[in-house]
């Protein structure tokens, strides 16, 4: 069996904001000499355990037989797009460890509560180091560097391929206005309103995006994979992205066309006819 596995003092999981699914926290009096417990986390549950109850089973860890007094919700314990892994937590009274960890939990800034902390480690030991000292915020951001750098790589990318589209349906519509200036005289000579004018440029360039937003979310689809390892908390198919993205692609494409549209609106036949 393999799992990661964590020496806590009590109240850990209620200090971290870990669900407790069934039983008990370790706690205070999980010392040396009383039963060795342990804490183990649903995946570890649901893959040793299946179709058992695990509360109450017994583990054999480095020798040591633990009772299973609690099971926990998983976390995130190497990085934070892992997928869920088996883990542990015993007392850390029963297990040595020659460094550790101290969390705190506070209602205000953690930060002011820093010097008393440094002060009481000192009575208990000067000779004791405090350091690495961070709040959870600086962790998380710590945790997804590499998520948070790669997303504004994508989205600086993404403003440029949004500005570029624009650029080019806009030159492209233009362009087939200029094209057919004698038609858009022709129309307007013979009673067609200025909204129709502006119906039939706007309906060219929204031909033009669906076909290319059918297109992109083609290759969307097909990319997900490749990036998927970069996600938290959002799927790669995820429903509300999607119709985020072709909302701002369909914006941006009807502001593209409506420029050529408004022009071709306000061209004056004779001048459209004398073209020709």
């Amino acid at each position: 069996m393999s799992a990661d596995y964590n020496p806590v003092a009590s109240r850990y999981l209620e200090t971290m904001g870990i669900q407790l699914i069934e039983g008990r926290d370790i706690a205070a009096g999980d010392i040396t000499d009383a039963q060795d417990v342990v804490v183990i986390n649903e995946t570890l549950a649901r893959r040793y355990f299946a179709g058992r109850k695990a509360l109450g089973g017994r583990l054999k860890l480095f020798g040591t037989t633990r009772d299973i007094i609690g099971v926990a919700g998983d976390g995130k314990y190497t990085s934070i797009n892992e997928a869920p892994r088996a883990a542990l937590y015993m007392p850390v009274q029963q297990v040595y460890v020659p460094d550790a960890t101290l969390v705190l939990k506070t209602t205000g800034d953690p930060l002011l509560v820093l010097p008393a902390v440094q002060a009481t480690v000192r009575e208990l030991d000067p000779n004791v180091p405090l350091f690495e000292v961070r709040t959870m915020a600086e962790h998380l951001e710590f945790a997804t560097f590499v998520q948070r750098t790669a997303a504004s790589v994508v989205t600086s990318l993404g403003v440029v391929a949004l500005l570029l589209a624009a650029i080019g349906l806009y030159g492209v519509i233009a362009g087939s206005v200029a094209q057919r200036m004698s038609e858009i005289g022709m129309r307007i000579a013979l009673g067609a309103s200025r909204r129709d004018i502006v119906g039939m440029v706007l309906w060219q360039g929204a031909r033009i995006a669906v076909l290319g937003l059918a297109i992109g979310l083609g290759l969307a689809v097909a990319a997900t994979r490749l990036f998927s390892g970069l996600l938290v908390g959002v799927s790669p198919t995820d429903a509300v992205s999607y119709l985020l993205t072709i909302g701002v692609l369909a914006a941006v494409a009807l502001g593209a066309a409506a420029l050529p549209a408004r022009r071709a609106a306000r061209m004056d036949p004779l001048t459209a006819l004398r073209h020709q």
